[in-house]
């Protein structure tokens, strides 16, 4: 069976990150994914597309939205498995304190994805 290489389909998305990284105000709400995981990461992953572009929200805050606020750790995780990172801005959650927290590609472009949003 042949593979075709068809870049059609990402276009959007691909314009879409381009104007992120360029400091633009993106929503990727539009953006049909359909995220593979388990029910829980799911569930976490929807609530992160409810925070608003240059806006922050604690691990606490996901698992209270979740209805199981023991789950901080467990919302932490799922963050960290996280399929589609910008799409699904899992940079935006942080610790309780504060702090930056934990990040799949490094506190240090955590830090920067927030700057960018900051600066927007």
């Amino acid at each position: 069976q042949e593979v075709v290489m068809d870049p059609r389909p990402f276009e959007e998305v691909v314009r879409l990150l381009e104007a992120y990284f360029w400091g633009g105000r993106v929503d990727f709400k539009g953006i049909a994914i359909d995220p593979k995981g388990g029910a829980f990461d799911r569930q976490v992953w929807r609530i992160l597309q409810e925070i608003p572009y240059g806006e922050v929200r604690t691990y606490r805050w996901v698992a209270e939205r979740l209805g199981r606020p023991g789950a901080v750790r467990a919302v932490g995780q799922a963050c960290r498995r996280n399929p589609l990172p910008i799409i699904i801005p899992c940079h935006r959650v942080v610790r309780a304190s504060g702090e930056v927290g934990g990040y799949r590609g490094g506190v240090d472009l955590k830090r920067a994805l927030l700057r960018i949003e900051a600066d927007g």
